[in-house]
């Protein structure tokens, strides 16, 4: 089973982590980023999934297969290579 985290809890986090429950028995939603902590934690609650505020915390703490970046787009790149040089799969 692949692990997988989500940066953003907006709608298209919402799309994605949807297809994730789909897929539930090849990848799991094993955390999420957020920078407003009430809504990461409402959003990580409603998966049983860890929470975090800062995706660089939750991509050095956990061990993720890949990451899908559901920010707005002027923050994909800093996200993205974030991800890429811990080693994830984007």
């Amino acid at each position: 089973m692949l692990s997988v985290g989500i940066i953003g809890t907006g709608n298209i986090a919402k799309s994605h982590a949807d297809a994730l429950e789909n897929l539930s028995d090849l990848l799991r939603l094993t955390a999420v980023s957020e920078i407003d902590v009430a809504k990461g934690e409402a959003f990580a609650a409603e998966r049983k999934c860890k929470a975090y505020s800062d995706y660089r915390e939750m991509l050095s703490k956990e061990s993720l297969d890949a990451v899908a970046v559901c920010l707005p787009h002027h923050l994909h790149f800093d996200a993205g290579m974030a991800v890429l040089e811990a080693g994830c799969h984007l």
